[in-house]
């Protein structure tokens, strides 16, 4: 009996290592739910995370909507005042042109101006200035700017005038605004005629010469009176008003060119 006997030595021994192999099979098996549980959690937790940074990514863009809006109102009041700004230069820009061709009203005189008086006229004229005088064809009369007619012919002391009255006279010319034509007669009015419907005529606008090779520019000649304008022609006209009568013996130049 006393051979077969336990010594509680290894009894107590035999206890431990059970207790430490079950608690090696508890371990692995907590292992293998911690490490299912992980995997299952990662495949679960995945597309929450895409999905918060997608959320938050639209929060963000939602977020700078306001600072969009106030940037657009920004470049909107920028554009307003850029297109007011660009009126004010046109408007300068036009009543600089405007006044430039007002200022040209009394150019210099040539030096081959020649001073003489009106004798006789009715649709010509004749001066009291020829050939001696270094009168020549085609030389401009005026009277204190304004354009009387042009010289036809040419005596030694004296010389024919077709005034701008006469109703062959014809001539280029062209507008305070810029707006060229043709200055002529029809009946007994004296017109403006070939001026473009795009160009701009108006009431009391000066009339000047546009210059050729023998008649100075920017000699006035009259000024717009009635238009006569049709949206359907490719024309439009308007009489022209005369500013003077000619009387005997007005003094006059005689300017070549």
């Amino acid at each position: 009996m006393s051979g077969s006997r336990t010594n509680p030595a290894q009894t107590l021994l035999l206890c431990l290592l059970s207790l430490t192999l079950i608690l090696l099979s508890q371990i692995q098996k907590t292992k293998f739910f911690t490490s299912t549980i992980n995997s299952t959690t990662g495949v679960i937790l995945r597309p929450l995370v895409h999905l918060k940074q997608a959320i938050d990514y639209q929060l963000s863009t939602l977020n700078s909507i306001p600072h969009q809006y106030r940037l657009l109102l920004d470049q909107e009041r920028q554009i307003s005042t850029l297109q007011i700004q660009a009126q004010l230069v046109q408007s300068l820009r036009d009543e600089n042109d405007l006044l430039r061709r007002q200022l040209q009203l009394r150019p210099t005189l040539p030096p081959q101006s020649i001073a003489t008086t009106i004798t006789s006229f009715n649709r010509f004229a004749l001066i009291s200035a020829g050939s001696r005088q270094g009168v020549s064809l085609d030389y401009a009369v005026t009277r204190d700017n304004l354009l009387i007619g042009t010289v036809t012919e040419v005596y030694p002391n004296a010389a024919k005038v077709r005034l701008i009255s006469d109703p062959d006279f014809n001539i280029d010319a062209i507008t305070s605004r810029g707006s060229s034509g043709k200055v002529t007669h029809t009946g007994d009015q004296l017109v403006f005629t070939n001026v473009l419907q795009k160009d701009s005529l108006q009431a009391e606008d000066s009339v000047f010469t546009k210059g050729s090779p023998h008649l100075p520019p920017n000699l006035l000649i009259g000024k717009i009176g009635r238009i006569v304008s049709n949206q359907s022609d490719i024309y439009q006209s308007a009489t022209i008003q005369l500013p003077t009568y000619y009387q005997d013996h007005e003094p006059v130049l005689v300017i070549s060119y």
